[in-house]
């Protein structure tokens, strides 16, 4: 007798979620590394080589990361924690930030903005041209 065709379908939340997660960790590995001790999100070298809206992107997602990791942790920040934690100014923060808005990338709540939360790996792979 067969095995049922769909079975490769059949995944339970936690291996969603962990396949996910892990793919998460595979796209921002080569560029930050998470500083749980004084909650920072810090660039390596290789992250001088993306786009202004590229890093505001990375650093959108380690927040997300952070809050995966520790739930006691807001994935949501202002715009001008956007400009800290990249370097970046003001003037190119917001528009990066309305821009990946537009893409429903992110959502905006006040002041704040996180990561969508039904936002596609393979957008963000696009977006850093990660194949």
């Amino acid at each position: 007798m067969s095995t049922n065709p769909f079975a490769k379908l059949i995944r339970s939340k936690t291996e969603l979620d962990y396949e996910a997660q892990k793919q998460l960790a595979d796209l921002l590995e080569p560029y930050i590394w998470l500083d749980p001790e004084n909650n920072l999100v810090v660039f390596k070298d290789s992250a001088s080589s993306l786009t202004s809206l590229q890093l505001v992107l990375v650093f959108m997602l380690a927040q997300k990361v952070k809050n995966l990791v520790n739930p006691e942790l807001s994935p949501a920040v202002s715009a001008s924690e956007v400009e800290t934690g990249t370097g970046l100014p003001g003037g190119t923060v917001r528009p990066k930030l309305t821009e990946l808005a537009k893409k429903k990338l992110l959502t905006h709540s006040g002041r704040a903005y996180e990561i969508s939360p039904n936002f596609l790996i393979s957008e963000l792979q696009q977006i850093l041209k990660v194949r």
